[in-house]
């Protein structure tokens, strides 16, 4: 007995009948992945055969656009503006932030750098990172005062004036979020 399924993917006016409940699940998946800018084929993969992973990505891929990496191909949502185009952003990420720890290949977000750099736990649980224009730049860590918090940046490289402007806007940001300006 198959179950079909119905999904509503992006926009009211297009519905795709889903013949897998597990294939629906990922096609889900992936859509809510529009918000985080990009995924690729192992990620259905750890959840299903090769053919359903497949099939559940040749029925999102109209509204992704792909690019190949060191061999590897990601898929990002149509919508989002061309890289050129966006400003530099910086994030704050906690420890077990989804970024790193959902992945099992974290080469694109890492750009080079050994996993141990950021594993400064000495258990492998990765300390608290910097990512600036979607590539983990450094680890940070916070101090909580009476009325303030000290951030402090441990960074891997030296930072464009554009990039140290959006730590700096990412640590006020943080400081808002805890109550203090």
């Amino acid at each position: 007995f198959v179950k079909a399924l119905y999904l509503v993917i992006g926009r009211k006016d297009s519905i795709i009948a889903v013949k897998d409940t597990l294939i629906a699940r990922s096609v889900e998946d992936t859509r809510r992945s529009q918000e985080y800018a990009n995924t690729y084929r192992k990620n259905f993969e750890r959840q299903l055969a090769l053919t359903d992973a497949k099939a559940g990505m040749e029925l999102i891929k109209s509204g992704f656009v792909s690019d190949v990496v060191d061999g590897q191909t990601y898929w990002m949502p149509a919508s989002l503006p061309a890289r050129h185009n966006r400003p530099t952003t910086a994030h704050l990420l906690p420890v077990y932030d989804e970024y790193l720890v959902a992945y099992k290949d974290r080469s694109a977000p890492l750009g080079g750098l050994d996993p141990a750099q950021i594993a400064k736990t000495g258990n492998g649980i990765f300390s608290p990172v910097i990512v600036i224009d979607g590539r983990v730049a450094g680890t940070w860590k916070r101090t909580l005062k009476k009325d303030s918090v000290l951030i402090e940046a441990s960074l891997f490289t030296a930072l464009t004036d554009a990039q140290q402007q959006a730590l700096s806007d990412a640590k006020q940001r943080y400081q808002r979020f805890l109550g203090f300006e």
